[in-house]
C-alpha cells in the first residue's frame, strides 16, 4: 500500500500562554499544500517493526514518530503484526510544515486500514494527538481553526487555489527551542498586541471572490514565533523582504520555521528571480551586486535545474553576506578601539572582546550600529535600499563564544 502525507503552512499563528504542563495553548490556521512524503507499507511474516528511507539523514529507530504509532496501535488493539515502511522524503525537516506528524497520521490511517484494525476515525485522533499536537490535523487534513495545543480542531471552507512559493534555508530550527525563545509571559506583560486569528477565519468563510479572498488572506498573514525565530536566524526576514521584492501578496514562516511561503498573484511573478537569470546570465544582490550563473541555459537537464536553484538562493544568502560586511563596516566607525575589539566574523554574527566594565554601553552601542546599517550605513555609502522588514539583534555576552550563545 502507498500512501502520501501531506504538507502543511500555517496562515497565522498566535500563541496565548504557556501550560503549566509545559505546552503552550495556541490559536491558529492551518491548511495542507500539495508537498508530500510517500510511504509505502506492507506485512511482513516477521512479527516486527522495518522502517526504511534513502534519505540518510533520519532516524529510522524507535524514536521516529512512524514507529510510536505502529507500536501505538499494537498496544491500542493487542495485535502483534510485523510492517516494513519505505519513507521517501520530500517535506523538508526542522521547516515549520509538520513533516513528522504528517507521516505519523498517514501511517495511522494505512496500517488501521492494511491490517483491518477497526479503530475508528475519532479514537485515531485521539491516539495521533498522544503522539503529537499536529497529528490531528494531519489526519483529517484540509483548512482548519486549531486550539488548545493544537489538537481542537474547527474545519473551515475550502480555500482558493493559491500560487505559494515556499523557501526552506539549509538551517533548521527545533519547534523546542523556538517556543523555549519565546518569551510569552514577558510580551503579555508589556502589552503585545495579539493578532485575532478571528479575522483569518473570517475571510476564509466569506463568500467573496477568489482573487479578493486570496488577497486579504495574504495581508492578513502572521506568526508570533517569527519573534523568536527571527533572533536565532535572522536569514528568514531577508528571505521574507526577498520576496515582497518581487511582488508577492504576502509571506510568512510557517510553524516554528524555518521555512517561509510567500503567496503570489501570478507565476510571473514567483518565477522572476530565476527568469531574470536565464535572461541575464546573472542575479542581484540587495545592494546591486552581480551573481553570475553561467549553467542557466545549459542543455544537461540537471545541470541547468542545479543552476536555477543557485540563482533563486544565491540573492538571499548574497544579500545576507553584504548586510553582515556593512554592519562590520557600521560597528568600526562607532567601537571604542581602547575597550573593544571585532575578533571575527562568524556567518551572521560578529565577535567581540570587550573591557568587562564598558560591556552593557559597548553591547548597546553595536546592537544600534548593526539594526540600523541599511538606513545608516547602506545610505551614506551610497545604496538606498527599501528593507520593509525591521533588522533584529541580539547581544550576548560571557567568558567565551559558547557562553555567550
Amino acid at each position: 500500500m502507498k500512501v502520501r502525507a501531506f504538507a502543511k503552512i500555517n496562515l497565522c499563528l498566535d500563541v496565548l500562554r504557556r501550560k503549566e504542563n509545559g505546552y503552550h495553548e495556541v490559536e491558529m490556521v492551518m491548511t495542507n499544500v500539495d508537498i508530500f512524503d510517500v510511504l509505502e507499507i506492507k506485512e511482513l511474516e516477521e512479527k516486527k517493526i522495518l522502517l526504511k528511507s534513502y534519505n540518510t539523514d533520519l532516524a529510522m529507530d524507535e524514536t521516529n514518530l512512524i514507529y510510536k504509532a505502529i507500536v501505538l496501535l499494537q498496544n491500542e488493539t493487542g495485535k502483534d503484526f510485523g510492517v516494513e515502511v519505505l519513507l521517501e522524503k520530500n517535506i523538508p525537516m526542522e521547516a515549520g510544515m509538520a513533516g513528522g506528524s504528517a507521516d505519523a497520521a498517514a501511517t495511522l490511517k494505512a496500517v488501521n486500514e492494511l491490517f483491518k484494525l477497526g479503530v475508528s476515525d475519532e479514537r485515531l485522533l485521539e491516539l495521533g494527538a498522544s503522539l503529537g499536537a499536529d497529528i490531528p490535523f494531519c489526519i483529517t487534513g484540509g483548512t482548519v481553526l486549531a486550539r488548545g495545543i493544537g489538537e481542537k480542531l474547527r474545519h473551515l471552507s475550502p480555500l482558493p487555489k493559491m500560487k505559494l512559493l515556499i523557501v526552506k534555508p539549509k538551517a533548521g530550527l527545533s519547534t523546542k527551542t523556538v517556543y523555549e525563545s519565546l518569551d510569552i509571559e514577558g510580551l503579555n506583560k508589556a502589552g503585545f498586541k495579539h493578532k485575532d486569528v478571528r479575522e483569518m477565519v473570517s475571510v476564509i468563510e466569506s463568500d467573496e471572490a477568489d482573487k479578493t479572498k486570496i488577497e486579504k488572506i495574504a495581508k492578513r498573514l502572521d506568526n508570533i514565533l517569527e519573534i523568536p525565530s527571527i533572533k536565532l536566524l535572522p536569514l528568514i526576514s531577508d528571505i521574507k523582504q526577498k520576496m515582497l521584492e518581487n511582488n508577492c501578496l504576502g509571506a510568512l514562516m510557517s510553524g516554528s520555521g524555518t521555512a517561509i511561503f510567500g503567496i503570489y498573484e501570478n507565476d510571473e511573478d514567483m518565477q522572476k528571480t530565476k527568469e531574470t537569470a536565464q535572461n541575464q546570465g546573472y542575479v542581484e544582490t540587495i545592494l546591486g551586486r552581480k551573481l553570475y550563473t553561467p549553467n542557466i541555459n545549459s542543455d544537461n537537464f540537471l545541470t541547468k535545474e542545479a543552476a536555477q536553484r543557485a540563482a533563486i538562493n544565491a540573492p538571499l544568502q548574497g544579500s545576507a553576506a553584504e548586510i553582515i560586511k556593512l554592519a562590520m563596516i557600521a560597528v568600526d566607525k562607532v567601537l571604542p578601539k581602547d575597550k573593544a575589539l571585532m575578533l571575527l566574523q562568524v556567518h551572521d554574527e560578529l565577535v567581540f572582546e570587550v573591557d568587562e566594565s564598558a560591556t552593557d554601553q559597548i553591547g548597546q552601542l553595536i546592537q544600534n550600529a548593526m539594526q540600523n546599517v541599511l538606513t545608516d550605513t547602506a545610505a551614506t555609502l551610497g545604496w538606498q535600499v527599501d528593507f520593509r522588514v525591521p533588522l533584529v539583534v541580539e547581544i550576548g555576552v560571557g567568558d567565551n563564544w559558547q557562553e555567550a550563545h
